[in-house]
């Protein structure tokens, strides 16, 4: 069976993510809202959905392209193609530190993902950076961090 075969799932926020640190402060519950939105978006193959949680000037590192950071519609464009693919997401040991002026913020995690017509799962370090936009909080960059 291919992904394109597979129906759509519903998501389920509650399992996308684990924290080592429990997100405490309100800035910190908004990113791990937001952070669980892109991963819920990933495991139900919602390009809106993930669309949503970018910002306008962001850039996204896809494994696909070699960990490489792209722009924002460069991103969607690939995820469009791409989406299906993904079994699941999760994060695992992830931490969020907001800058002092509260306007950035950055979460560091490891992680899995499993692509159907793939045994096992790809573990992976990975990292978001937030900022504020219009007093929301976005993904301004994401990219992969080396073993």
């Amino acid at each position: 069976m291919t992904a394109d075969q597979h129906p759509r799932r519903e998501p389920q926020p509650e399992q996308c993510i684990r924290f080592s640190e429990t997100p405490a402060s309100d800035d910190e519950i908004g990113i791990a809202k937001l952070i669980t939105q892109f991963a819920t978006a990933l495991n139900a193959h919602d390009v809106t959905m993930l669309e949503a949680t970018l910002a306008p000037d962001a850039i996204i590192g896809t494994t696909n392209r070699g960990g490489a950071l792209l722009p924002r519609e460069a991103y969607l464009a690939a995820m469009s193609k791409i989406i299906k693919s993904i079994r699941r997401v999760q994060y695992h040991r992830a931490v969020i530190r907001v800058s002092d002026d509260g306007q950035s913020a950055t979460m560091f995690y490891s992680g899995s993902r499993q692509l159907y017509g793939r045994s096992g799962a790809t573990n992976e370090m990975r990292y978001f950076r937030c900022k504020k936009y219009r007093g929301q909080w976005m993904i301004a960059e994401a990219g992969y961090l080396d073993p």
